[in-house]
């Protein structure tokens, strides 16, 4: 997600360079729904980490919020697929990587 949303933000950048990413090649809107379907698996995928033995609500507690946060950040980007909200996606997903790794570390040295 954190990839996507930063080639968005920059994807004019990348346009000038004539450099072949997928947001500098398709329209913008094209982008965030590619941007968005990866924050469906990621959401997924950090979800499904709760089912892990050594986590249990301790994980999915705060994951699940920032899973949230990071749909809503999403949404905004698909309203309007511009530099704001990329980078706004962008910020929220290197925080929410941050936090699973931090709180599975956490959780399994709990145990």
């Amino acid at each position: 997600v954190h990839f996507w949303s930063l080639a968005l933000a920059y994807r004019a950048d990348y346009a000038r360079a004539d450099y072949p990413m997928l947001p500098a090649r398709v329209p913008a809107p094209v982008a965030a729904r590619w941007t968005a379907l990866h924050t469906l698996f990621t959401g997924l995928a950090g979800l499904l980490l709760g089912l892990w033995p050594q986590v249990d609500w301790f994980y999915l507690v705060p994951v699940g919020l920032a899973t949230f946060l990071l749909v809503q950040r999403t949404r905004q980007l698909l309203a309007k697929p511009e530099r704001e909200p990329a980078l706004a996606l962008f910020h929220v997903s290197n925080l929410y990587l941050a936090l699973v790794l931090v709180i599975v570390i956490i959780a399994s040295l709990w145990r």
